[in-house]
């Protein structure tokens, strides 16, 4: 009976094998029926895939239970899936999860590619996230950080500081304050628990069929609780604002907008958002599911994604001292002590700018971005892409590429800086490129090098023992740090400066 098994176990083998020559597919691990290739995946799974590229090769076929899964492990080939065939792989995989938090797949990061996605990302980028809107609210985060740094100081020198937590509650209340114009809303709980169940393993997506089983509870969670809360919530809050709005207009004054919440408010009689009066929640809604969604996705994507890209620059700053030195003497050199750091002042800190781009090389928060699909049959790098494949873009294994990177575990910022910094810029993909590029580029761009430039402006730091840089290895699909990092925090300003 075992030899039976084995031979028929290993027929299949020779089976599969030839199929996949025949059609030309990508390499890969064997795929047995029902379950595919699951079976060798571990954690963190942008290590592992990385790890199948040094068997495979570059691009990558394997099957997660009946989906076919495209891994691509090289820039090169991720030009080609971004770039060069961008539009072949513009769409997104649906989910049950997508279409509640979507609400019929309709905001910027889970729509399908197609002229009410384009006019969502026009909208976006020319109307809330230009340069001009931005640099309005950035006295919104400096407030925020003052408050923050006061907050630090208060506890004692030398004192312990959590500084996970710490910027956690920075990014927080920043965040808020720059969409609602207030640190009330009590949103982020909310918005955590819908990011939990956005990034764990959903055995529904590796199975359609069994979706409607709803295993995990996701798709419930999702529908009957998570979501109306986080509707109800923000229609509050934009209808607080729509009446503020309605009272200053009725008052024959004109109507400024002092927040993100506000512009999209104002957004809605301009003549040339015509995808607004397409767009609503439900029939009891009064407003533009847009405003909803960008709110949602700023701060399930945003949130987080910037709270653990800045905490992991200061772990690796901690870490290394000579880095801490050089930045804090460029800080010191541009940014007078007796002020704290203004967003305006960023652009005379290169070296705070190489931080922020080596942490998003070695540390990439959405460690295989935001799944592509193909609704069509495709070919790359001279491999058969059989239709609807989720398409995965390994951003930690390129910027782990050690063709590509001298000594790539090593920490340095120096790689972005000289004449060197251009070439290895185009050798990221942080923000994935193409017309799927991440519209919060700027956002990200903007906020975490203000984090790490004040926090060293304001204070000097000592770690106590060796700062822990594993990620955590279950349960994930993104890269987050194992332990929280706390660190003792000195002054380094006048004392008036703290009490602002």
């Amino acid at each position: 009976m075992v030899l039976l098994f084995c031979g028929a176990m290993l027929a299949l083998y020779f089976i599969l094998c030839n199929a996949r020559t025949l059609t030309r597919l990508p390499p890969g691990p064997i795929s047995v029926p029902i379950f595919g290739s699951i079976f060798f995946l571990r954690y963190p799974l942008h290590c592992c895939f990385a790890s199948l590229g040094k068997i495979y090769g570059p691009i990558i076929h394997l099957r997660g239970g009946v989906v076919d899964y495209i891994v691509i492990n090289s820039i090169t080939i991720a030009r080609e899936v971004l770039i060069t065939h961008d539009l072949e792989f513009a769409y997104r995989p649906a989910s049950k999860f997508g279409e509640y938090f979507s609400y019929g797949f309709k905001d910027i990061a889970l729509a399908p590619y197609g002229e009410s996605w384009k006019n969502l990302k026009q909208i976006t980028s020319r109307h809330v996230m230009s340069n001009t809107r931005l640099d309005g609210v950035a006295w919104m985060y400096e407030l925020e950080m003052a408050k923050s740094i006061k907050a630090i100081h208060s506890s004692g020198d030398h004192a312990p500081v959590n500084l996970t937590d710490a910027v956690g509650k920075f990014i927080s209340d920043a965040f808020c304050m720059i969409l609602f114009g207030s640190t009330e809303v009590r949103v982020l709980d909310l918005v955590a628990q819908i990011g939990k169940q956005a990034i764990n393993v959903n055995i529904g997506n590796l199975f359609p069929a069994l979706d409607f089983l709803d295993l995990h509870g996701v798709n419930k969670t999702m529908k009957e609780t998570l979501m109306p809360e986080l509707e109800q919530l923000l229609t509050q809050v934009i209808g607080a604002h729509k009446q503020n709005k309605t009272r200053i207009e009725s008052q024959g004054e004109e109507f400024v907008s002092r927040d993100l919440t506000d512009v999209l408010l104002s957004l809605e009689s301009l003549p040339d958002i015509s995808i607004v009066a397409l767009l609503t929640v439900s029939d009891t809604t009064h407003f533009s599911v847009w405003n909803l969604l960008f709110a949602q996705d700023i701060l399930v994507a945003g949130v987080d994604t910037i709270k653990w890209t800045a905490v992991w620059a200061m772990a690796e700053v901690l870490r290394n001292s000579r880095v801490m030195e050089n930045a804090q003497e460029e800080v010191k050199n541009t940014i007078v002590k007796s002020q704290l750091v203004k967003h305006s002042e960023l652009v005379n800190l290169p070296y705070i700018e190489a931080i922020f781009k080596e942490v998003l090389r070695l540390h990439p928060v959405g460690a295989l971005g935001v799944p592509h699909h193909n609704p069509s049959k495709a070919t790359l790098a001279g491999y058969d892409i059989p239709k609807h494949c989720t398409v995965l873009i390994n951003i930690w294994a390129i910027g782990h590429d050690p063709r590509h990177w001298d000594e790539p575990e090593v920490f340095r910022p120096e790689r972005f800086l000289g004449d060197q910094a251009k070439s290895n810029q185009e050798l990221m993909m942080p923000f994935s490129a193409g017309r799927r590029t991440c519209p919060g580029i700027p956002i990200a761009s903007r906020v975490v090098p203000f984090v790490v430039a004040s926090l060293l402006h304001a204070f000097d730091w000592k770690s106590e023992g060796e700062i822990d840089l594993s990620e955590r290895s279950s349960g994930t699909l993104s890269c987050m740090p194992a332990s929280e990092l706390v660190a003792f925090a000195s002054a380094r300003l006048e004392t008036s400066v703290y009490a602002c």
